[in-house]
């Protein structure tokens, strides 16, 4: 999983960070159901993009 929901004890709020650009805080968020929807809806969204770029191909 790319995108994840974090809490960060120093700002006292979640943030959706992206394992892939080193734990990357795309943004902070006051609940963790807001930030678990957006790191959700992250995740979706570069699953959508990986698999647009490399389709499955089927045997014949």
């Amino acid at each position: 999983m790319r995108y994840s929901a974090l809490y960060v004890e120093t700002v006292d709020k979640w943030a959706v960070v992206d394992a892939l650009s080193g734990d990357f805080a795309l943004e902070f968020f006051d609940t963790e159901q807001a930030a678990q929807q957006t790191a959700h809806t992250e995740e979706n969204r570069w699953t959508l993009l990986i698999n647009s770029a490399y389709p499955i191909e089927i045997a014949s």
